[in-house]
């Protein structure tokens, strides 16, 4: 299977037949993996929407083993050829492997189904903004002014139309939109066909004298006007009656059909032009010398653009945010118009605390499972040791290894339940640091030195677990099962990218609810615990191959602090944050279960949170945390930002 859950299985579709993503008006998240030999990997966590669906049949569903899960299919010869266009979304970080690996199982899919599937690339033709935050409502509704109804005559109209311009900017159509954009549900797709924002009136018509200006508006320009409006509400409906399904779904294939093959906006200078003509005019000072450079090709130029506006899911705030496709003409057009009407640009960092701070994933730092992970890790190192060397050696700071070596949560994970002994190990077992038993990472660009298995939903995890023997036992599988947890300071502490995951000890847990005391001004925590800074410089070693090594203490007081590495954290916390701040992290997910027996055996209780340990890679100090899995508190995790 290419995309997991696949675009071709039928989801769970309420009475309401907007609620089906297969029908198009609903996009959905999932993983693509190359299914190229030796073994499957993940690419990346792609967004993927379906070409609208018209049948003279209504029953569609019967009609969905024909489809593909890549683009476009065909049925049987006798009967009717059912054709799909299928978007799938990648991140530009995973495109040429993604692209690569579409097409690899479309010609698989055509040699062994002879079914005819092709994948083609649209880059360069498609663009999308993401507006995220509280506000994103009120902000795009500054800017985006749907036309009376989706046609080509209404795309060389102006300002100039009373009626339009009454019927677009009222604020009690505006208050309409902006409801009903409000109730539409996570992952709503809207087609809209809407002006230029750089004409859009910088001041809403007060109602007295929109009142006003409906009195002098002869019967023809109500009825335009009352069609315009009700054509917005048809487009921004929830689909509730068959008729305002039904043109829901037009304006739905109108938007698809034209959205890659829509005229460039018109140039900054000829909408200066005519903003000046316009001056003239209401001067009455001539203005004939200007009207033939301003609509001189215009023909090329259109000042309507159909988007696709698509609302993103909540996740810790009443909406996350908006998504809008657009040709790539227009992005340069529709960017500064948010940016002039108060939106603030962010970048890669800024997208990434707010993922954190909204418990998403970000990509591709949450995802080490994939190539893209890896390779932008590697760059990021290779930068920091750049960087480093020009500093003078006595202030160099400790080298750390990026990425985190993951391949020793493996060999950790063979141990069992004798992580939580401490360190208990015989001198046989780890000598030397070429023998098979050694803890290396086998850092590469190409990926680890065997397939990481992390699962995206519940379902998946419980097969996982009933392939090892049933939950909480451990059992020599071939892949290391990978987690992604949520990490909260218990009390205090804050948690770095690239933080080690620790098991404690029972030891550890019998003091794990120590009150402090206060001592003056100041309150000294009873649990302390300390590895000696001297071994943390040689916690992990690197090897002349590049490898990183998990050096094994031998002085004995490093031996008593020392606690075994069961996950690393991928998004440290994001300083600043007045949310209840949680880092990002992974963990495997046998010995997760280990603790989490033994937590509950000693607690006599069943808490879904579990207590580990965190240090950061140049601190000497382990802290308190409290780690949930985040599949056991929701189906599944394809969400990402």
């Amino acid at each position: 299977m290419v995309i997991i859950p696949a675009p071709s299985e039928p989801l769970q579709v309420s009475e309401n037949p907007q609620h089906c993503v297969f029908q198009g008006v609903c996009y959905e998240n999932a993983m693509l993996y190359d299914v190229r030999p030796p073994h499957s990997q993940l690419v990346a966590p792609v967004m993927y929407m379906w070409q609208p669906y018209f049948s003279n049949n209504k029953n569609y569903a019967t009609e969905q083993h024909d489809t593909s899960n890549i683009c476009s299919s065909s049925g049987e010869s006798e009967r009717r050829t059912l054709t799909r266009k299928l978007w799938i979304w990648i991140h530009a970080a995973a495109f040429e492997e993604g692209i690569d690996a579409l097409r690899f199982a479309c010609q698989r899919q055509v040699h062994e189904c002879g079914v005819s599937v092709s994948c083609l690339s649209l880059e360069g033709q498609l663009g999308k903004l993401e507006v995220m935050g509280s506000r994103a409502i009120e902000l795009l509704q500054k800017i985006l002014r749907p036309t009376s109804k989706y046609s080509a005559a209404h795309e060389n109209s102006t300002l100039e139309d009373p009626v339009l311009t009454a019927c677009t900017s009222s604020r009690h159509h505006k208050d309409f939109v902006l409801d009903k954009m409000k109730q539409l549900q996570s992952h709503a797709i809207r087609p809209l066909l809407v002006h230029d924002p750089r004409e859009v009136p910088c001041q809403e018509t007060d109602a007295a004298a929109l009142d006003n200006l409906q009195e002098d508006i002869n019967l023809n320009s109500n009825g335009l006007a009352t069609e315009c409006s009700l054509k917005n509400e048809d487009i921004l409906s929830d689909g509730s009656t068959p008729r305002s399904h039904e043109n829901y779904l037009l304006d739905l294939k109108n938007v698809w059909d034209s959205i890659s093959n829509t005229n460039p906006p018109v140039p900054e200078k000829t909408l200066c032009e005519e903003k000046h003509q316009r001056r003239l005019k209401h001067f009455y000072l001539d203005s004939t010398e200007h009207e033939t450079v301003a609509t001189e090709g215009n023909d090329s130029f259109s000042r309507a653009c159909p988007i696709l506006l698509l609302k993103q899911a909540e996740h810790g705030s009443p909406c996350m945010g908006w998504s809008v496709i657009l040709p790539l003409s227009w992005v340069k057009t529709f960017w500064f118009s948010l940016v002039s009407h108060g939106a603030h640009a962010i970048g890669l960092r800024e997208r990434r605390w707010i993922a954190c701070n909204n418990v998403l994933p970000s990509f591709p730092y949450d995802f080490p499972d994939c190539k893209a992970y890896l390779s932008f890790m590697t760059d990021e190192a290779a930068a920091l040791d750049q960087a480093a060397e020009l500093r003078p050696p006595a202030v160099r700071p400790l080298k750390v290894p990026i990425p985190p070596p993951w391949d020793v949560l493996a060999a950790v994970a063979n141990k069992g339940s004798t992580i939580l002994k401490g360190f208990e190990l015989d001198e046989k077992e780890f000598s030397g640091s070429t023998n098979e038993n050694s803890l290396i990472n086998s850092s590469t660009k190409d990926g680890p030195s065997f397939p990481l298995f992390i699962p995206r939903t519940a379902e998946n995890l419980l097969q996982y677990s009933e392939s090892i023997n049933g939950k909480n036992q451990v059992s020599s599988h071939k892949e290391p099962c990978l987690v992604r947890v949520l990490l909260r300071a218990y009390r205090e502490g804050v948690f770095e990218e690239g933080a080690i995951i620790c098991a404690p000890v029972p030891a550890d847990l019998s003091r794990w609810k120590t009150r402090s005391e206060e001592k003056g001004n100041e309150a000294e925590e009873l649990w302390q615990l300390q590895l000696p800074q001297s071994y943390v410089g040689s916690f992990f070693t690197q090897l002349e191959s590049g490898n990183w090594e998990l050096q094994l203490p031998k002085d004995h007081l490093a031996q008593e602090a020392f606690r075994w590495p069961i996950g690393f954290v991928t998004t440290g916390f994001v300083y600043g944050s007045s949310n209840k701040r949680a880092a990002v992290a992974f963990c495997n997910a046998n010995l997760l279960a280990i603790l989490r027996k033994q937590q509950w055996i000693e607690a006599q209780s069943r808490r879904p949170e579990i207590f580990v340990l965190v240090r950061n890679m140049r601190s000497t100090s382990y802290r308190r945390a409290l780690a949930t899995v985040v599949l056991e508190q929701q189906k599944d995790d394809l969400e990402f930002l």
